[in-house]
């Protein structure tokens, strides 16, 4: 995404929460950039960014500040060195009292095919409001993304999900179950969508 991730889409990339990201950006951590789209401020995170929040998340140890500030420092500007961190091509290591090792092949991969996975599925919906009242929608349907998203979280097998909505692919089976992972914002709720027969 060129003008990077929010942070509602940022967290649920890396797995973290949001609370997550925003403490580690007031804390100067981590820094993000702020981008004014629309009449808001907002946060945007660039890959990298996420990157770190993903790789933070499964690290085998607890960081001091001062660490994840490095370590943010390495991985998000792709730096070689930082601190006690020393980056190579595929690999970090973490010098001193512990002495940690990452290799960054199987992480940057798994993260890589997730915002691929979700950059393909933005593209794949819709939200108007005729449309069972701006509910986001795979396009050309009435089928709530949120809703295949909630069946594979109750875990409804895939062939039966996918049985039940054969237009759908199984990447955006895999897609709903992460957009449903964003929850709307606060602000006016929704209008209640009418049903009337005729």
């Amino acid at each position: 995404m060129a003008q990077g991730f929010s942070l509602k889409e940022a967290a649920t990339l890396a797995s973290v929460s949001e609370k997550v990201i925003r403490h580690e950006v007031a804390r100067g951590v981590a820094a993000a950039r702020v981008r004014r789209l629309g009449k808001a401020n907002r946060l945007r995170l660039s890959r990298d960014e996420v990157f770190y929040y993903y790789l933070l998340r499964a690290l085998p140890v607890t960081l001091s500040p001062s660490d994840r500030h490095d370590l943010f420092r390495v991985v998000a500007s792709k730096r070689g060195r930082g601190g006690r961190w020393v980056a190579s091509r595929d690999r970090l290591r973490l010098r001193g009292d512990v002495d940690l090792e990452i290799d960054l092949t199987r992480p940057r991969k798994a993260l890589s095919d997730r915002i691929r996975m979700f950059e393909r599925g933005m593209r794949r919906i819709e939200s108007r409001p005729d449309v069972l009242s701006g509910e986001p929608v795979f396009k050309g349907t009435r089928v709530p993304v949120r809703h295949i998203g909630a069946l594979v979280r109750k875990q409804v097998p895939m062939a039966e999900i996918r049985g039940d909505f054969p237009w759908l692919a199984e990447d955006d089976v895999h897609f709903a179950q992460l957009f449903s992972e964003m929850r709307p914002g606060p602000g006016r709720p929704r209008r209640a969508i009418e049903l009337r027969s005729e």
